[in-house]
């Protein structure tokens, strides 16, 4: 297999462990994420969840339940998925983030346009 797309098969890859779709349809996208994200794989995840709302849901819920580490990454991931979602009208739901998370999201000012839930999505 060629270098570029040996990697191209690796990134693919690894998105797949970090990202599980368990429902994606018009009325909802339910996501759960794994794993550490890091500013490496961060942007690749964010727009892989605003393809996902290529569909227009009315409701995408995020479970980050089994997130390690996420950090200031979180601008990379949420910038992309929030002009998605503005754009479609799809309204954001976090599931089950911790406090460092929602403290980051709320540093950047992402809070005021997601709805957090503590129940599992």
């Amino acid at each position: 297999m060629p270098e570029r797309g040996w990697k191209a098969w690796r990134a693919a890859r690894a998105l797949r462990r970090n990202v599980h779709i368990h429902r994606n349809d018009h009325e909802r996208v339910v996501v759960s994420l794994h794993g550490d994200i890091s500013h490496d794989n961060a942007p690749p995840i964010g727009q892989l969840l605003a393809q996902l709302l290529q569909a227009s849901p009315d409701e995408a819920h995020l479970d980050f339940a089994e997130i390690s580490a996420l950090g200031t990454a979180a601008g990379s991931l949420f910038f992309p998925l929030m002009a998605a979602a503005r754009e479609h009208g799809t309204t954001l739901i976090v599931h089950r983030a911790n406090p460092p998370l929602r403290a980051n999201l709320r540093a950047l000012g992402l809070d005021r346009a997601l709805f957090y839930d503590d129940q599992p999505a």
